[in-house]
């Protein structure tokens, strides 16, 4: 976000009251073609400003200067309006998203109020529990039968962390299982139940957990009181107030389905995640690939099938297909799943029976939803319209020669690496990646296509100069490289696709090396040129007339 942007945003934010003596709030501060700014508008929005971020509205100057701040917000709203951006699908989004967000939370609140209690003899209990820790490793798999030829083998005498680390498809199998020092309400109770039931050295049997079954070692046990007892109480009452929220939340969701008698089709759900897989394979994609837009072929009937119906709507195939492409890469279900997609379709389908309980209670009008969601459009639809007007703006290369050469000691370059990267979800997907660089496929082409990554995503995976020690992860992988090599690496982002191009050592650079910073050193100056040529022009245009002795009139006090 650019600064002169930035300044109007800061305008957009909560909603409070504000009154202003000696003066008619519904008289016209500001005017001009079309619209105008009154006394009440200009008070609630300094209001809705954070107190520490208010400017002063003592002088006539100070006054003014917001005003005009005022009128450059309400002009931009107005053309970002008349151009429909708040149609446009990346804003479109945001707004039903914050909508979807907000009523959920006003009817999760309305659900819950008074509902949820924790007593002083519960928050004793867990505590008194906590005071004995573990220090544990744990396998996790997909089927008890596994999890029992495990524990033959463990009885055996084969290594815990050498099982864990081959078979265990938790994230604790890269360290051999091992999960550290835990305390009661660390995991689950159905682990704590069987892991504090262990003495050192012991192994448990296999139980169920969420997503396979598990089996404990325990490797040390002690009774440790903690350095801060009412800080740790706290900390337990909140524990258990959020699970008691949680179940009642639960509860009332599952009452919400019962009441708009939710119908899912789960052989629809099986014949989707199955069409998915078809695609998946004619496209030679191996399965739980999720990085590609992988659509099925759904012909026009088929799209408006529903997979799931509930009194006063449903969800067809082509919806569901529509919001799975919607989802950011990180939390798209796996696409040839049927558990997956059965999890993702509930979610999406308590979002859809909340925003409808909340419309059907007139939630929707009150302040506390109605506000963020106003706020958030406005915010979204200034920031779109300036990245409209200012998309064709470029700095003249004379510019960009004349500013370096001025200020070369500024791009003098550190120790570091040039390096271009694809991010993606599986280790599959990454092998899938490779197989096409070595078959001649250009980099930066795979890249804009495949990779999660949104900020180097666009620019061909490319991470431009990295300075050693920013990045500590990305330095221990390209010290295992030489320049032009391709490696797969896991990262925390996911699995990493790295290309070193070049290795750095301290210089003073080219105009062509330094170039590309120094466009982007200079590039927002010369869009907040461009933006505030528009608002000039725009304000000569509607014919801003401002009444200052109204103005001076006005004085500025704050009230809840």
């Amino acid at each position: 976000m650019r600064y002169f942007v930035a300044v109007l945003l800061v305008l957009i934010v909560s909603s409070m009251c504000l009154a202003g003596e000696n003066v008619d709030p519904n008289a016209k501060l500001a005017e001009w073609k079309g619209g105008g700014i009154t006394v009440g508008e200009y008070m609630k929005w300094w209001q809705r400003m954070k107190p520490e971020g208010r400017p002063e509205l003592r002088t006539l100057e100070q006054k003014k200067q917001f005003l005009e701040r005022m009128i450059d917000a309400y002009l931009m709203l107005a053309a970002a309006e008349s151009l429909g951006i708040d149609k446009f699908p990346n804003v479109e989004e945001w707004i039903r998203r914050r909508r979807v967000g907000e009523l959920e939370n006003a009817l999760n609140a309305r659900a819950t109020k008074g509902r949820v209690h924790v007593d002083s003899s519960e928050v004793e209990q867990l505590y008194k529990k906590r005071l004995t820790q573990i220090t544990a490793r744990h396998i996790v798999v997909g089927t008890y039968e596994l999890a029992e030829a495990l524990l033959d083998s463990i009885k055996a005498g084969v290594p815990f962390e050498d099982l864990a680390t081959r078979y265990s498809k938790d994230p604790s199998a890269a360290r051999g299982g091992y999960v550290g020092t835990v305390r009661w309400g660390d995991f689950s109770d159905r682990w704590c139940e069987h892991a504090f039931a262990l003495e050192p050295k012991e192994v448990s049997e296999p139980f169920m957990v969420e997503g396979g079954y598990a089996i404990i070692k325990v490797e040390a046990k002690n009774t440790m009181e903690p350095e801060n007892p009412e800080a740790e109480r706290k900390r337990i009452y909140n524990y258990l107030y959020k699970q008691k929220y949680f179940s009642e939340l639960q509860a009332f969701r599952d009452s919400l389905r019962l009441a708009y008698q939710v119908d899912l089709d789960e052989h629809a759900v099986i014949d989707l995640a199955a069409r998915f897989a078809k695609k998946m394979q004619e496209m030679g994609l191996t399965s739980t690939v999720i990085d590609a837009d992988v659509v099925p072929d759904l012909s026009e009937a088929k799209r408006k099938t529903p997979i799931v119906t509930f009194r006063g709507g449903s969800m067809t195939y082509g919806e569901v297909v529509d919001l799975i492409l919607a989802q950011p890469f990180p939390v798209r279900p796996h696409l040839d799943n049927p558990d997956e997609l059965m999890t993702f379709i509930s979610r999406n389908l308590v979002d859809t029976l909340s925003v409808m309980e909340a419309v059907k209670l007139g939630l929707d009008k009150i302040p506390e939803v109605s506000t963020p969601i106003e706020k958030v459009k406005q915010k979204r639809m200034i920031q779109a319209f300036y990245r409209y007007i200012t998309k064709d703006v470029d700095v003249p290369e004379d510019s960009l020669r004349a500013y370096f050469q001025a200020h070369v000691n500024d791009y003098i370059t550190e120790p570091g690496y040039v390096a271009s990267k694809i991010v993606v979800g599986t280790k599959e997907a990454a092998d899938s990646v490779m197989m096409r660089l070595e078959a001649g496929e250009a980099f930066e082409d795979i890249a804009r296509e495949r990779s999660r990554d949104p900020f180097t995503a666009p620019y061909g995976g490319d991470m431009g100069f990295t300075p050693l020690g920013k990045d500590t992860e990305f330095d221990g992988f390209v010290a295992q490289m030489s320049p032009g090599d391709k490696r797969i690496f896991r990262s925390l982002e996911g699995y990493v696709v790295l290309w070193l191009r070049e290795k750095r050592e301290s210089h003073i650079p080219t105009f062509e090396e330094a170039k590309h910073r120094v466009r982007t050193d200079l590039l927002p100056s010369y869009k907040d040129q461009v933006l505030a040529s528009w608002i000039a022009k725009r304000r000569q245009e509607v014919g801003v007339r401002i009444d200052e002795d109204l103005l001076s009139r006005l004085e500025v006090t704050s009230s809840r």
